[in-house]
């Protein structure tokens, strides 16, 4: 009896050493260079929250950090802790999508079929072609590109130009590289660009946009997606729909 029961002990040690190793030999050795892909910037989001994911700053959750979960994360959603405080990383997308998404910007701005076309030197000439001026040089860019911009309004695309450019004519080297960020987010998923258009600070009922590295975007957690209340009580989905009309009828 003894015996089997140091038996089932020392299996007991062996099981939790065993685990122990497959959580820390498989969790991202650099918590979150492997998931920016900012070699690839300019064509991606950003490149304003480097500082804070590539210092140690956020830390990511035990699930999100495991690689060997990666595979079940089609998704590309990644949960962490920011200055004390929930915060989502997300890639805007799935793998596919985001491949997809970078042979369309070499599409409409380099006119080429490839995926690793040069958009920036594509890009400079654009705006050349436009002398200069952002706002004409872009536009049609925004409006092929998603539904969010098919409003032709000047106030509409100057309430977005202003988060990435000081000025709209003969824009620099980094204005250029923040207007491709602006295109690259506008063609995969405008949400950093809502978020940015109506700031949680303003009392915005949308999340906190933090900024982005390269192919990641930074947000706080605010809960559940409103899917989830899709088979909520009645009152609740009454309450939620007059959030949604009180949005907007500010805007």
């Amino acid at each position: 009896m003894l015996r089997k029961i140091i038996c089932i002990v020392k299996r007991l040690k062996l099981f939790i050493l065993v685990t122990l190793f497959f959580l820390i030999a498989f969790k991202f050795t650099i918590v979150n260079h492997q998931l920016t892909d900012i070699e690839l910037c300019p064509v991606c989001y950003g490149e304003d929250f480097c500082r804070p994911l590539l210092n140690g700053s956020v830390v990511l959750n035990t699930l999100s950090s495991l690689t060997i979960l990666q595979f079940a994360n089609v998704k590309n959603v990644y949960f962490a802790h920011y200055n004390n405080k929930s915060i989502v990383l997300k890639k805007l997308g799935h793998d596919f999508e985001i491949y997809q998404a970078r042979k369309e910007i070499c599409r409409i701005i380099s006119n080429s079929t490839s995926d690793s076309c040069n958009v920036k030197k594509s890009f400079k000439k654009l705006l050349a072609s436009h002398e200069f001026d952002v706002l004409e040089a872009i536009r049609p860019l925004l409006m092929l590109s998603s539904d969010l911009f098919r409003c032709p309004s000047q106030r509409l695309y100057k309430s977005i130009l202003k988060h990435y450019v000081d000025k709209l004519t003969l824009p620099d080297d980094k204005s250029v590289n923040n207007l491709l960020h602006l295109i690259t987010t506008n063609i995969v998923n405008p949400e950093p660009l809502i978020m940015q258009m109506f700031p949680s600070s303003n009392g915005w009922a949308f999340p906190k946009y933090y900024g982005s590295c390269g192919w990641l975007a930074a947000m706080s957690d605010e809960g559940m997606p409103l899917l989830h209340f899709v088979n909520m009580p009645w009152y609740h989905r009454v309450r939620h729909y007059q959030f949604l009309c009180i949005i907007i009828s500010s805007v």
